[in-house]
């Protein structure tokens, strides 16, 4: 009756995902390293894996780049405007640009550039923690794990010798993307400690790194994608609430049909940017 498992059982089915419902004894059974409660179960997907953001990246740019894309970096982005007779014009710090069309995937600085819009989103800092492991972590799965007497939280098993890795899913801890503080304070870790020691007690023993990352958040914690409400040339995605990575690869093609065919197959109603202006 959860929402994770209920929801990730419906998308599994309706899609076709291969899957299987797991109780606490066949939890245990398959992965030792996990203490689940009696009452609980779980959902595994045997082909769920986990990407490697930096890479993807790098991957998606030189893609582009091969097929004619041209890149800049460090070039901070000041302001866009729709032209009169048609196309926009960007102006960064060095200098101003004009095109036709205009994707703006600006992540935390979403409102900032489009605050006509009014898209009600929050900027929440969140901070992920990498552990010592106590005994073998390369083994296991992906987790997310929720329970009703502590805050939701996920990780990753030990990939590349980083150690396993471990996050709540949110803070609640509200900021912007200028004034985030990225520096983790000695002690920020010890409530995800408790509780991911509580899931898997002999794999996590102390915090071994952490690093401060930033969510966009929705109220309805779905995506924005779409056409600008205005200015039919501007096209805006953002306000990915914290899953939005894993999704990169369809995002980048549904952004690249709207702004090139002006439309696309794939239904993206449920992320409509003026959905707040109706609520």
């Amino acid at each position: 009756s959860s929402a994770v498992i209920a929801g990730a059982t419906q998308s599994a089915r309706q899609w076709g995902l291969a899957h299987q419902l797991l109780s606490a004894k066949e939890i245990r059974q398959r992965f030792p390293a996990f203490a689940p409660r009696p009452d609980e179960v779980g959902l595994y997907e045997p082909e769920a894996g986990a990407l490697n953001p930096e890479a993807s990246v790098l991957t998606h740019l030189d893609l582009a780049v091969r097929a004619g894309a041209e890149v800049r970096f460090g070039q901070p982005v000041l302001e866009w405007r729709a032209l009169s007779g048609g196309g926009v014009a960007v102006t960064t710090a060095e200098g101003e640009f004009t095109a036709e069309r205009l994707v703006i995937t600006a992540g935390a600085w979403l409102g900032q550039l489009a605050p006509e819009i009014g898209l009600p989103l929050q900027v929440e800092r969140n901070v992920m923690h990498w552990f010592e492991p106590l005994a073998s972590a390369t083994d296991l799965p992906v987790f997310i794990v929720e329970r009703p007497d502590v805050p939701l939280f996920y990780g990753f098993p030990d990939l590349g010798g980083h150690g396993p890795k471990a996050a709540l899913h949110h803070s609640h801890v509200l900021t912007t993307p200028s004034e985030i503080d990225r520096t983790v304070a000695p002690g920020e870790g010890d409530e995800l400690q408790r509780v991911v020691a509580d899931w898997m007690p002999e794999v996590i023993g102390s915090v071994k790194r952490s690093a401060a990352c930033i969510y966009t958040n929705t109220p309805d914690e779905h995506f924005v994608i779409g056409r600008h409400p205005v200015h039919e040339q501007v096209v805006i995605a953002g306000g990915f609430s914290g899953h939005g990575f894993k999704f990169v690869s369809v995002v980048g093609e549904i952004l690249a049909d709207l702004a090139t065919a002006g439309s696309t197959s794939l239904p993206i109603g449920l992320f409509d940017p003026s959905r707040f202006r109706r609520t």
